[in-house]
């Protein structure tokens, strides 16, 4: 049911929904691919008007960035007094977080793709604002085995999405896609929390779309020209996590490989593997190698060859699955 909140800048009223995403509940005025909830929002987002990214300013503080092929993919900056951060990416958007208020306000790059702001929202910015309240946020998808969550970790093309599908494909629930809350317990287990109900497929894994089993009505372009698709999905509120693996695309080879990583490589392997990485304060770096060393001593994280298509073998995610948990 869409609520109203109070407009940016004394503005009218707007209506918006409030959605679940990872746990954290927004409400925007843009329209998310998560379920709606009926609850106060921890966060409202709104839209603001398209900007070229905003100038820094004297005591700004660079806390996080990405960056790749001689370019920021994304920066997020700490402004002075640490109650107000930004995050930017460069050529698509920019969002001011008021952390004292909850606020968020979004602008598109005017030479952006506005239709890109609620995919940036559900993934980069969740993320982001998930990080610093103290949550392990992995770049990771996830299925559901007997139960459990096994997780697939890595960066933009390492194949955890095409790798999550021919799971979802041997009939293994659908627990995440891209952003996955981790959290390490009291008791020293770790559990992780759903989050998105949809796998964003890339072109060359668009034909894993066809054994899911799924109509056309859970199928859908994406502004950014992938297939999402909607395969069943997990029940569970929150699942212990049994596995996390790294794919390793192999186009020469049949054979599905595992290789468990001793403790520090399997920690290092989870540091990289976060939503949002380089975290530049040292305290806050320590905080992060701390948390996934606990989670690397309760799960093993294995890197794992995994034969490529297309085309792809149906039975493939069987075998992924029986490799990371045992047959289950």
């Amino acid at each position: 049911m869409a609520r109203a909140v109070e407009g940016r800048g004394g503005r009218e009223p707007v209506d918006v929904e409030v959605y679940c995403v990872a746990g954290l509940s927004l409400a925007s005025a843009l329209r998310l691919a998560a379920p709606t909830v009926r609850e106060p929002p921890d966060w409202t987002v709104h839209l603001g008007g398209p900007r070229l990214s905003p100038p820094g300013s004297p005591g700004d503080e660079v806390i996080a960035e990405l960056s790749g092929r001689d370019q920021v993919l994304y920066r997020v900056v700490s402004r002075p007094g640490g109650d107000l951060v930004a995050l930017v990416l460069p050529g698509l958007a920019d969002f001011e977080v008021d952390l004292l208020h909850r606020v968020v306000v979004a602008h598109a790059h005017p030479q952006g793709d506005p239709g890109l702001l609620p995919v940036l929202v559900a993934g980069t910015l969740v993320a982001l604002l998930l990080s610093l309240s103290g949550e392990v946020v992995l770049h990771a998808s996830a299925v559901e085995v007997a139960g459990e969550a096994i997780a697939f970790v890595g960066g933009s093309g390492q194949g955890k999405t095409t790798v999550a599908a021919l799971c979802c494909a041997a009939g293994y629930p659908l627990v995440a896609d891209d952003l996955l809350v981790v959290r390490p317990e009291e008791d020293g287990s770790v559990s992780c929390l759903p989050g998105s109900r949809e796998l964003r497929l890339r072109s060359g894994a668009a034909p894993i779309a066809d054994l899911l089993a799924v109509d056309g009505s859970m199928r859908r372009p994406t502004v950014d020209a992938r297939t999402a698709v909607s395969p069943q999905a997990s029940a569970l509120g929150r699942l212990p996590l049994r596995a996390v693996a790294l794919p390793w695309p192999q186009h020469r080879s049949g054979r599905v490989e595992l290789s468990t990583l001793g403790p520090a490589r399997a920690t290092v392997t989870l540091l990289r593997a976060q939503r949002i990485v380089n975290w530049r304060p040292r305290e806050r770096a320590g905080m992060w190698i701390e948390k996934m060393s606990c989670i690397a001593a309760a799960v093993p994280v294995s890197s794992l060859a995994v034969p490529w298509g297309p085309p792809w073998d149906p039975a493939l995610g069987r075998l992924l699955v029986s490799a990371l948990a045992g047959g289950a």
